[in-house]
């Protein structure tokens, strides 16, 4: 299956939307209606959030439970960090050694602070990626609706 993208006037578009207060866009990635929304994260701080399928599930982060999902490795960034930092790092290895005092811990983020690598992660993790219109988006949302209801 060749890979669909949009093209870079279209990016350049989502880039734009995408970057302004209470505006939302919307892709279908590889079946996945996903929205990206500007919203506030921090006191003053603003991040892309990412819905999938009109909902944000902890799961997906690998915060709760041990299993990664599909949609976490997808649609949301990887982070790694250092289990011992500054002082504390110094000390873990004088008393765990080099290997134990270099251990790190990743977790999936739930916002994206920059449009450039949130559309590098998406382009890398799906095959097809198309821009929906909004009338479009508000059909596959519904029909989301009335499976979740059904069920």
């Amino acid at each position: 299956m060749a890979k669909e993208q949009p093209t870079a006037a279209q990016w350049q578009e989502i880039e734009e939307r995408v970057m302004t207060l209470f505006s939302s866009v919307h892709l279908d990635c590889d079946g996945y209606l996903v929205r990206l929304m500007l919203q506030r994260v921090g006191k003053l701080r603003l991040g892309i959030t990412v819905y999938v399928d009109g909902k944000f599930d902890l799961k997906w982060l690998g915060w709760v439970g041990d299993e990664l999902s599909e949609e976490g490795r997808r649609f949301y960034q990887e982070r790694t960090r250092s289990v011992y930092r500054g002082k504390r790092k110094k000390l873990a290895r004088r008393a765990l050694g080099k290997k134990a005092a270099e251990e790190t811990v990743s977790h999936r983020h739930p916002y994206w602070e920059s449009p450039q690598s949130l559309r590098r992660h998406l382009v890398a993790n799906n095959e097809v990626i198309r821009l929906l219109s909004d009338e479009e988006a508000k059909r596959r949302r519904e029909a989301l609706l009335a499976d979740e209801v059904a069920s």
